[in-house]
């Protein structure tokens, strides 16, 4: 059978951290820079690889580095607490926690957005092997599944989603993403063996793992979002494969000047009102951007919006991110978005919109249809007028999706600065 079944990988996955237990309680040795591959145990079947980097710094500390394809997360704050190694990621509220030894890392992966005890069995093993089968491909050469797929995720359901699958193969080795759409899953990479395919991504805040059977044109798998989801997908080959426009998905419903009142995000304490419109937006092109910090493709669009901000803002652009955040505590609401601001130095205005919700934000914005997507961009004319309302956001990992809406908007801005 040419099917590379995830009972293997996880044989694979409980071997390594058996070893890696013996080192339990030693003092922290130094680690080996260079190439590691890190696992997740998201089910008794599942194993997700990761692409792990270990560096030594100048000032004698370590550089922990996740990689997914081309995007490379250095982790922060990596202390040692008592006997276990601490490493979290810069822009999300997750963690992990090691023992170490002479062979590796060991402990798990804890992502405090989905609660207090959500973790995942985790181990770091030194070498670039990131799949432990890759060597199979001498016995089993690799279906070629280069290209555009027209997904479906959770078929059959009243759930049921469409998608755009793009990837690009380099022998048995794959990248791509899916495109939906609110969004895409980001910096794929993963395998082909044989007839079988995994692709996963861990930026922070997903562990995303797709395991696909290629059955000629077709490809049928499963979904597993961390430990918490495990659905069905299913995609074909189609080169034309293509999603409705995002600018057509919410639509204006009041054609009147655009304005709300929320609560700002000053530098210090206590925060107070802000309106829209204001004297300081007066004759302004604005975006405003709806968004959150637990959101990674909130935080690939926050990026490109900063590069736009720093080229256009003399010539009158203006932008305001409305943050919707996970919890109901505006305390914390208000200190993540400030971390946030610092860790990228954002020079614009954001403000609180409440709890993550879609229905939230809609119920704030009645002059338009429902909101359905963090990000949501609104762009606004120096009119005062909404003139384009982009759903979603198709970041770096779509490859010519990205270049695409990256080019377009920009024209869109320079044509939106003409207006007088």
């Amino acid at each position: 059978m040419r099917y590379i079944t995830p009972f293997l990988l996880s044989l694979l996955f409980i071997s390594s951290t058996t070893a890696l237990f013996a080192g339990k309680g030693a003092v922290l040795p130094k680690l080996k820079e260079g190439k590691w591959t890190g696992t997740l145990l998201l089910d008794t079947n599942a194993v997700m690889y990761f692409k792990f980097d270990i560096a030594l710094k100048e000032d004698g500390s370590y550089r922990l580095t996740v990689m997914n394809a081309e995007e490379k997360i250095e982790l922060t704050d990596v202390v040692m607490k008592n006997d276990s190694l601490h490493a979290r990621f810069p822009f999300f509220n997750s963690t992990f926690v090691w023992k170490v030894s002479k062979k590796g890392l060991i402990g798990y992966w804890q992502n405090f957005q989905k609660g207090e005890n959500y973790r995942i069995p985790c181990s770091i093993t030194y070498g670039d092997f990131y799949h432990p089968l890759h060597f199979l491909s001498t016995f089993y050469p690799p279906s070629n599944i280069a290209g555009k797929w027209a997904a479906t995720f959770d078929p059959g359901t009243n759930d049921a989603y469409p998608a755009v699958g793009v990837f690009t193969q380099d022998g048995q080795w794959l990248s791509g993403t899916f495109l939906t759409e609110t969004g895409d899953y980001r910096f794929l990479e993963g395998i082909v063996l044989a007839d079988s395919v995994v692709l996963s991504c861990l930026d922070g805040t997903h562990a995303w793992m797709f395991t696909g059977r290629i059955k000629g044109d077709t490809l049928l798998g499963h979904f597993y979002s961390g430990k918490h989801w495990k659905g069905e997908w299913m995609a074909v080959r189609n080169e034309n494969a293509s999603l409705p426009d995002p600018d057509t998905l919410t639509k204006i419903e009041i054609h009147e000047p655009f304005r709300f009142t929320l609560n700002n995000v000053p530098a210090e304490a206590p925060y107070g009102e802000f309106n829209f419109p204001s004297e300081e937006y007066t004759n302004k092109v604005t975006i405003i951007q709806i968004m959150g910090s637990w959101c990674p493709n909130c935080l690939d669009e926050t990026r490109y919006f900063l590069s736009l901000y720093e080229k256009y803002h003399a010539q009158g652009l203006e932008i305001i991110a409305v943050a919707y955040e996970t919890g109901k505590d505006p305390v914390q609401h208000m200190e993540r978005i400030k971390q946030l601001q610092k860790r990228l130095n954002i020079p614009y205005q954001i403000v609180i919109g409440g709890t993550s919700s879609k229905a939230l934000a809609s119920e704030q914005f009645k002059m338009l249809t429902d909101i359905i997507s963090f990000p949501t961009a609104i762009f606004i004319g120096r009119d005062g007028q909404v003139k384009k309302v982009h759903t979603g956001f198709s970041g770096p990992g779509t490859g010519s999706y990205y270049t695409e809406y990256t080019e377009e908007t920009e024209r869109f801005i320079q044509e939106l600065l003409q207006e007088k």
